[in-house]
C-alpha cells in the first residue's frame, strides 16, 4: 500500500500546473524535461536550490517506493521537499492574482 501512495505522490507532483504572463503555461513534468534534456549545461541548471530540492524529494520518494523497509523519516522528508515546491508555486500564483 505504501508503494502505491508513493507512486501516486510522484505522479501527482508532476502534474502541477503553472501559468505566467500571456500565453505562457506549463506542467511540472514539461519543465523538468526541458531542464534535464533541453539545456546544454546540465550541471548549471540542476544546482539551483529549487530544482535540487525538487529532484531530491522525488529521488527520496522513489527510493522509499523501491526499498520495502525504508525509513518513514525519509519518506516524510521527501514529501516535505515536494510540498515546499508546490507551496512556492501556490504563493507565486496568489501573489500574481493580488
Amino acid at each position: 500500500m505504501k508503494q502505491l501512495v508513493n507512486i501516486g505522490l510522484l505522479v501527482s507532483f508532476l502534474f502541477g500546473y503553472m501559468e505566467w504572463g500571456k500565453d505562457q503555461h506549463s506542467f511540472l513534468y514539461q519543465i523538468k524535461y526541458d531542464l534535464l534534456f533541453g539545456q546544454k549545461n546540465l550541471l548549471e541548471s540542476i544546482t539551483h536550490p529549487i530544482i535540487l530540492a525538487s529532484l531530491s524529494g522525488q529521488l527520496l520518494i522513489l527510493y522509499c517506493t523501491v526499498k520495502n523497509n525504508s525509513s518513514k523519516k525519509l519518506n516524510v522528508f521527501g514529501m516535505i521537499l515536494l510540498s515546499l515546491i508546490i507551496l512556492l508555486i501556490l504563493l507565486a500564483g496568489i501573489n500574481f492574482i493580488g
